[in-house]
């Protein structure tokens, strides 16, 4: 309920959409009514595709601006700066998005809406500490998502599945590769043991 500011958990920021993708992390467009109901799930941000033109720029600032000086009212637009800011660290960032069809932009470069989105994010850091959950929030999961995907980057289990994914079912030549020296070490293996087993037992009696 906007007006009523729970001392909750402050947000907890995350890598860029490249680390995150690094970690087995994807970013999938969805449908929603609002470009604000952002989700996490199974591992895949589900985020509604938004338009930066020059109409959605200057409306972020706005919406942020004004929800920064009014401190007892939901933190909407600032909570949503943020995650944009926590995925779009680069231009590199920004095509990936691209590529997965969330973001869209009317800027002259991927580079422009980087900067953009970095400094829509900048001055929140200073004051995040009292950007809180509401107790009743329509759009609470957006917050909850934070920490959500904190911990799920941070786990050592899935870094080490993505990476392998990614090195090796994105080059079919080294899966192909660890496949033969498997093989072949299963071969070895064999040869030795039947060649021990007809040492022990030369006459194949116990």
């Amino acid at each position: 309920m906007a007006g009523s500011i729970q001392t909750t958990d402050a947000l907890v920021l995350f890598p860029a959409s490249r680390k995150l993708f690094r970690a087995g992390i994807e970013v999938k467009p969805c449908n929603a009514e609002s470009f604000l109901a952002v989700t996490f799930k199974s591992g895949v941000i589900h985020m509604p595709n938004i338009t930066i033109d020059d109409f959605m720029s200057s409306f972020l600032v706005i919406c942020v601006a004004f929800e920064q000086s009014h401190p007892n009212i939901s933190k909407y637009f600032m909570r949503y700066a943020a995650f944009l800011d926590c995925l779009s660290n680069t231009k590199k960032d920004v095509d990936l998005l691209y590529e997965r069809k969330v973001i869209e932009h009317g800027f002259e470069s991927d580079d422009q809406l980087a900067t953009y989105i970095n400094a829509l994010g900048k001055d929140l850091l200073f004051g995040f500490d009292n950007v809180y959950l509401p107790q009743e929030d329509d759009f609470d999961n957006l917050s909850k998502m934070f920490n959500e995907v904190d911990a799920y980057y941070r786990s050592g289990i899935r870094w080490k599945w993505a990476d392998f994914k990614l090195e090796y079912c994105h080059k079919p030549w080294l899966l192909i590769s660890a496949f033969v020296a498997l093989v072949y070490l299963l071969l070895t293996f064999a040869q030795t043991f039947i060649s021990g087993y007809a040492y022990v037992h030369p006459n194949g009696k116990q």
